[in-house]
């Protein structure tokens, strides 16, 4: 069964803005996803990527589940308690060196 994970890296300090970027990965699993479910994936480099779905949703154009894990906070986190930063490029970085592709 074809499942799409998709994560929400937040780009400032708010719920949702511009300069948010989505990345996702996709699985084929011989089950229907379930929230709590972990996905054990071993990325490119050799690391392992837990995978927590929290969110699942179905879409009927693409004939397959669309899942969602805990957004990425690092930036929002750090403006909250007024602390430095990465540059959002940066962490987009690390989730692409784990074999996650950014959303048109």
């Amino acid at each position: 069964m074809k499942v799409i994970v998709k994560t929400q890296i937040h780009g400032s300090f708010s719920a949702t803005s511009s300069e948010d970027i989505w990345v996702f990965k996709v699985f084929d699993l011989p089950f229907t996803p379930f929230v709590g479910l972990t996905i054990n994936h071993k990325t490119k480099n050799g690391k392992t990527d837990d995978i927590v779905i929290e969110e699942i949703t179905w879409d009927n154009d693409r004939k397959c589940f669309v899942c969602y894990q805990k957004s990425d906070e690092e930036i929002y986190n750090a403006q909250l308690h007024k602390e430095t930063y990465r540059h959002i490029s940066k962490i987009v970085e690390e989730y692409e060196e784990a074999d996650w592709l950014i959303c048109d």
